[in-house]
C-alpha cells in the first residue's frame, strides 16, 4: 500500500506540481538597493555559535541542512528583533550548481550568486525584514550579479524583492522542464547507514536505487543474532537507510555479496554511474562495469597511501599532519582505480572522528562526488603506482585494543590524538563501569604534569574529575547518562 502511494505522489510531483512557473529575478552588479535597510534590525551572519537561534520559530530539521551549507561555504543571514531570529536567508556562491525549481537546474557563472532559503517568522511578515536583509546581501556581493527565483504566485514575496530593485530575468513554465529533467543522469550508491553522501544527492540528482553494503560479519551470524540486527535498526529508525528509501520510494537492496542478483537487479535500473562510499567488500566486475560512467568511490585518505577499510585510523595512528580524500574510479583492486580528483586537509592535534567526517566527507567530498557529476563526459584519470607508500590500512582486531598504544614511550600529545580519534570505537582505555557501565568516555583536554606514582593507562578520579594516566601527564575524561546507550549495547550483546 505504502509504495503504491509513493508511486502515485512521483506521478503528481512529476506532472501536476511541475506546472509551477518560477521567475528568475536579478539585481546587477555595483548597483545600490533601492530599500533602506531598518535601522532597529540587528543582522548577522550565520556561524556555528548562532546557528540554532532559528529554533524559536524553525523546526531542528534545519540545523543539519544549515550547517553542511556553512560547510559548503555558503554564506547565511539571520535577522534579529529585540535580539529574537525573526527571519533566516542563504547564499550560493562559487559557481555552484543550484536549483530555482526541483525541476530546473542552473550553473552559477562566476560573477553570480544566488539567493535562497528566505523565510521570516510569521508574526513579523510585512514589517520591511525581507527587504532590509535583501539590501545586506545586495552590499555584501555588490562585485556580483544577485539571482533569486520566486514562483509566480507568491505575489508577497515579489512586491518585496522589487521593492528592492530586482528585475525579472526570465520566468520558466516548469511542466516545460520536465522532459528535460528526464534527461538526467541516474545515478545509483552504495553505501552504510545513512550516510553524509545520501540525502544531498538524493536531493539534486536522480537517484535510481540505494544499495546497502552489509558487514563483513553478517554472513557468519545466526539467525538469532540476525533478528536482533534488525531489531536494533527498527530503534535507530531515522538512521535506518531501508527505512529512509522507502519513505522517499527510491529502490533499496540490502548487499551481502556480488552475486547474479545483485547484477540483475542494477541492470534492472540502468544506472549511468554508481557513487560509493563506506563499502565493506569489494565491488566485483561483473557490477563495477555496468554503469556507462563507471563505478566512483570516495576513500578517505591520499592514495595511493592508506589503501584499505580503515586508512583514518592509520593517519590518526601515524600522526599525519595532513589528512586526505579521494575520488577515485573502481577496478579489480583495493583502492587501486584511477584518481579523479584530491583534496588535503590540515589536521590540528585532537581534531574528533566526528568533526572529520563532516569536514571530509560532508563537505571536501560532496563536492568532489558534484564535481564529477557534473563533468562525467570529460573526468580526469590519473593511474595509480602499482605499490603504495604505506601498510594497508586493515581494521584493528578486537584483541588488539588494549596494546595499540605504547603507553611506556609515547608522549601524552600523541596518545591524547589517537584517544580523540578513536573515541567512538577503541577500547584502547578501560571504559565506564557501575551505573554508566555501556557509557563510552568522552575524551576531554590534557594537562602536562608530574605523574611520579601514577600507572600509565590506568583510569584514576581526582578532586571529582576522571583522568587516564600518561607517563608525562594526565588525559582528562567525562561521560554522559544515556539511557538509550545502554538499551542498544544490551541489543548488540544479544547479537555478539
Amino acid at each position: 500500500m505504502i509504495k503504491k502511494l509513493f508511486k502515485v505522489f512521483n506521478l503528481l510531483r512529476k506532472y501536476i506540481f511541475t506546472k509551477d512557473e518560477i521567475i528568475i529575478f536579478e539585481f546587477p552588479k555595483n548597483t545600490a538597493s533601492k530599500f533602506r535597510i531598518d535601522p532597529k534590525l540587528m543582522i548577522k551572519n550565520v556561524n556555528e555559535h548562532n546557528l540554532k537561534d532559528i529554533l524559536n520559530f524553525q523546526s531542528k530539521k534545519y540545523i543539519p541542512i544549515f550547517r553542511e551549507f556553512l560547510r559548503i561555504g555558503d554564506t547565511g543571514y539571520y535577522a534579529y528583533v529585540n535580539n529574537i531570529c525573526v527571519h533566516r536567508i542563504w547564499v550560493k556562491d562559487n559557481k555552484q550548481t543550484v536549483y530555482p525549481h526541483w525541476a530546473y537546474k542552473y550553473n552559477l557563472r562566476k560573477d553570480e550568486v544566488f539567493i535562497h532559503y528566505a523565510e521570516t517568522h510569521p508574526r513579523y511578515r510585512g514589517k520591511g525584514i525581507y527587504p532590509s536583509i535583501l539590501s545586506k546581501i545586495i552590499e555584501d556581493f555588490k562585485e556580483k550579479v544577485k539571482l533569486i527565483s520566486i514562483n509566480s504566485k507568491n505575489m508577497s514575496s515579489i512586491r518585496g524583492i522589487v521593492k528592492v530593485g530586482f528585475r525579472e530575468r526570465e520566468s520558466k513554465n516548469c511542466c516545460n522542464i520536465r522532459d528535460e529533467n528526464d534527461k538526467y543522469i541516474k545515478v545509483m550508491m552504495i553505501t552504510q547507514g545513512i550516510s553524509p553522501i545520501v540525502k544531498p544527492i538524493v536531493e539534486n540528482y536522480n537517484v535510481v536505487g540505494i544499495i546497502e553494503s552489509a558487514s563483513r560479519e553478517y554472513l557468519k551470524w545466526s539467525k538469532k543474532r540476525r533478528f536482533f540486527y534488525k531489531f536494533l535498526n527498527l530503534i535507530e529508525s531515522k538512521n535506518s537507510l531501508k527505512l529512509f528509501c522507502k519513505r522517499i520510494g527510491i529502490p533499496y537492496y540490502f548487499m551481502t555479496k556480488s552475486d547474479e542478483n545483485l547484477e540483475n537487479w542494477v541492470k534492472d535500473k540502468k544506472p549511468d554511474v554508481i557513487i560509493i562510499y563506506s563499502m565493506s567488500q569489494l565491488l566485483k566486475k561483473n557490477i563495477f562495469t555496468i554503469p556507462k560512467y563507471g563505478t566512483i568511490n570516495l576513500h578517505p585518505a591520499l592514495l595511493p597511501k592508506y589503501r584499505g577499510p580503515n586508512p583514518w585510523f592509520w593517519q590518526y595512528y601515524n600522526m599525519e599532519k595532513k589528512f586526505g580524500i579521494t575520488l577515485h574510479f573502481i577496478d579489480k583492486g583495493e583502492d587501486t582505480g584511477d584518481i579523479i580528483y584530491q583534496e588535503e586537509l590540515d589536521v590540528p592535534l585532537g581534531m574528533k572522528s566526528p568533526t572529520m567526517h563532516d569536514i571530509m566527507i560532508g563537505g571536501l567530498g560532496l563536492k568532489m562526488i558534484f564535481k564529477a557529476l557534473e563533468n562525467l563526459d570529460n573526468l580526469p584519470r590519473k593511474p595509480q603506482p602499482k605499490e603504495s607508500p604505506t601498510i594497508r590500512a586493515r581494521n584493528i582486531l578486537p584483541e588488539e585494543h588494549k596494546n595499540i598504544i605504547n603507553w611506556k614511550n609515547w608522549n601524552i600529545e600523541r596518545i591524547w590524538h589517537i584517544l580523540r580519534g578513536t573515541e567512538l570505537w577503541l577500547n584502547a582505555i578501560e571504559q565506564p563501569k557501575g551505573i554508566y557501565k555501556g557509557q563510552r568516555w568522552i575524551v576531554e583536554d590534557y594537562e602536562k604534569c608530574n605523574m611520579k606514582g601514577y600507572v600509565p593507562s590506568k583510569i584514576y578520579k581526582e578532586n571529582g574529575k576522571y583522568f587516564v594516566a600518561c607517563k608525562d601527564g594526565k588525559i582528562y575524561l567525562s561521560v554522559k547518562f544515556e539511557v538509550k546507550t545502554i538499551i542498544k549495547n544490551l541489543i548488540k550483546a544479544l547479537i555478539r
